[in-house]
């Protein structure tokens, strides 16, 4: 059974894919995008995004970097690879920060990289509309 939940699509709102195999932190940023205005996928771990990825639309994808089987930084080198989905945008939410994690993820394209522990709420829904606006990083 896939761990992802798809929250009703309306097919106007952008679609955030939210993906973290921590089921707290993952269902807190859900429900504080849905109250925002998104709509909302989730999968708890890289190999249910890949396949919510290959067959939703999703605008903007929100990734953590340490999940079993395939870590965020995994899924986003596959990510690239994918012509249809090169270009998404994605944020990483994660409690790594390591410069060397952080410098390889901005090599993938990540436009934001923000630490679990030292976000805002608003800082979080900033860089999640500037990614959606085409505009520049907000975070790391």
């Amino acid at each position: 059974m896939l761990g992802t939940e798809r929250e009703s699509q309306t097919g106007i709102l952008p679609t955030v894919l939210v993906v973290d195999d921590h089921a707290g932190s993952r269902e807190y940023v859900a429900r504080l995008l849905r109250l925002e205005g998104f709509d909302v996928l989730r999968a708890s771990d890289a190999v249910d995004a890949q396949q919510l990825l290959q067959s939703q639309h999703v605008d903007l994808l929100l990734l953590d970097q340490m999940m079993p089987d395939m870590a965020g930084l995994d899924l986003l080198q596959w990510l690239r690879e994918q012509q249809r989905l090169e270009h998404l945008p994605v944020i990483m939410l994660s409690a790594v920060n390591e410069n060397a994690t952080v410098e390889r993820a901005h090599e993938l394209g990540v436009r934001d990289f923000l630490v679990k522990s030292r976000f805002s709420v608003n800082t979080l829904l900033d860089c999640i509309r500037t990614n959606l606006a085409g505009g520049k990083p907000q975070g790391n």
